[in-house]
């Protein structure tokens, strides 16, 4: 578990970053379009996924998005779930025993792929002053450092860093450095990388930007001109552990008004982003977003309030061979 990962401190951040690098490689070996990762995933009556097969077939589209119901549990808010690379911990917001007021962080937890997720709040990660509501948190590889969002009187929409101590968080500070008052929201860590992207509006409407992680710190910000249309919102952006696609919801023209998921990709992590095109099956008459991509690239996790109210979703690749 990442508790116990986080003793291991620099032998274990080697030890994923190898394990990333090969598990992207013998993807990339196998072919573009080839199925790969570890396992496939069914819907359970629950609305949670249950594991089923040895993995997906790239080169199918996502089916249709199941709802994550244990994350649901009082029908209030919930969203952006983000998790770590095994997928068996995360974070996500929710007004869970708060239903209609602020929203708070929260630790999900599950013992396996298809066992039902539990979950603890943060206090450490909440603001002191009345009428503030965190979202859209976002951890490291390594589970040391979360990104999230505050919002609300005196803030506005702004981000923030902190670090994990053991089952505590500390150094709580505002990332000045990508700031312009504007409103900076939805950020996302790539898994296995020191890229951090989010949406911002200092250009008048939401627009992707991304920015190099050293530690707590963040440099070298442009904007993701590739991905960017002027008479759109742009937000949730998601980038794949191997840098190849960003997917990222936006209400430019599409199949369905309002908020869809896109995705561009490109060759090399070091290439511009083709055009976007709109993922297929996991859009709906309400709004979407992605909110996070398995390192096998089999499950799209996303935000959706089709339902009527905002809860997290998993989209699934059809297991290889079906």
């Amino acid at each position: 578990m990442a508790r116990r990962w986080r003793a291991l401190g620099t032998q274990y951040n080697d030890a994923v970053a190898g394990l990333l690098s090969l598990a992207l490689l013998a993807c990339a070996c196998a072919c573009a379009c080839a199925g790969c990762g570890r396992v496939g995933f069914a819907e359970r009556a629950d609305g949670d996924a249950d594991t089923a097969g040895s993995g997906c077939d790239l080169a199918q589209p996502f089916g249709p998005p199941v709802a994550i119901a244990s994350l649901d549990p009082d029908r209030g808010l919930e969203g952006t779930l983000r998790l770590l690379p095994d997928e068996l911990e995360g974070y996500y917001w929710s007004d869970r025993g708060n239903v209609g007021n602020e929203t708070r962080l929260f630790r999900v937890t599950r013992a396996t792929l298809g066992a039902p997720f539990t979950a603890v709040g943060l206090p450490a990660l909440d603001s002191t002053s009345g009428g503030v509501s965190e979202f859209d948190p976002t951890p490291s590889s390594e589970d040391q450092v979360i990104v999230f969002r505050r919002t609300g009187t005196g803030i506005g929409d702004a981000l923030f860093v902190a670090t994990a101590a053991g089952a505590s968080y500390t150094g709580v500070r505002e990332l000045t450095e990508l700031h312009t008052g504007a409103g900076e929201i939805q950020p996302f860590l790539q898994v296995g990388g020191d890229e951090l992207y989010f949406s911002s509006r200092r250009t008048g409407q939401g627009d992707i930007y991304r920015a190099t992680r050293t530690g707590t710190t963040f440099a070298g910000l442009t904007q993701v001109a590739a991905v960017s249309d002027a008479t759109a919102e742009d937000g949730d952006p998601v980038i794949s552990a191997d840098g190849l696609a960003l997917y990222f919801r936006s209400d430019r023209p599409a199949d369905n008004a309002g908020f869809n998921i896109w995705m561009a990709s490109r060759a090399a992590p070091g290439d511009v982003f083709g055009a976007p095109v709109q993922v297929p099956a996991v859009s709906s008459a309400g709004a979407e977003g992605p909110s996070w991509l398995s390192v096998d690239g089999c499950r799209l996790y996303l935000s959706s309030d089709r339902s009527g109210t905002n809860e997290p979703y998993v989209a699934s690749r059809p297991a290889a061979g079906t």
